[in-house]
């Protein structure tokens, strides 16, 4: 049978384990260092600067992002998949704004989750999109870098017609 000693010893252990992971707000160093890291991301994408943009990835970093939730693992494929979107949108991305920024940490990595609001030009027409995005990034020699981000617009919601043309109305579970 286990004594108690040993029980004491185990539980004072897992409890030292635990509070070294705990979830901390994260200081204002780490939140300036990562507020940092995503404006001069939001830079980067802005002017189409795909060198400066992968200066923010780590190089093994995960990218989940597009109308299929498709994933981009590694520098190499994220770098390809920027140019592409570059050289094939019919859009341009003029601003954006961050809201319900949140942005937590624990020893070298960093969690983010943030809504995001984007203002495009299509077709000479302002439109604006919005969406979540969720950032992982992690402290390598001395710097932070994205080593997971996951990007997902929001669909417009558009009415559901009946046959007769007019809106249904939504039920109370759907508000």
């Amino acid at each position: 049978m286990i004594s108690k000693t040993i029980l004491i010893l185990l539980a004072l252990t897992i409890f030292s384990l635990t509070s070294c992971l705990e979830k901390k707000e994260a200081p204002e160093s780490v939140e300036a260092s990562i507020q940092q890291l995503l404006d001069r991301n939001g830079e980067a994408y802005l002017s189409k600067n795909i060198d400066a943009l992968m200066k923010d990835y780590a190089k093994d970093a995960a990218v989940f992002a597009g109308a299929k939730n498709d994933s981009y693992i590694g520098r190499a494929a994220i770098k390809k998949i920027f140019k592409e979107e570059f050289d094939n949108l019919d859009w341009k991305m003029d601003d954006y704004e961050y809201t319900n920024l949140r942005i937590k940490y624990s020893g070298n990595v960093a969690w983010v989750s943030t809504d995001i609001k984007s203002y495009m030009t299509y077709k000479e027409e302002k439109i604006t999109g919005e969406g979540r995005h969720t950032m992982v990034a992690n402290k390598i020699d001395d710097k932070w870098l994205f080593v997971m981000s996951h990007f997902q617009l929001f669909p417009e919601e558009k009415p559901a017609e009946q046959e007769d043309g007019k809106e249904q109305k939504k039920s109370d579970d759907n508000k």
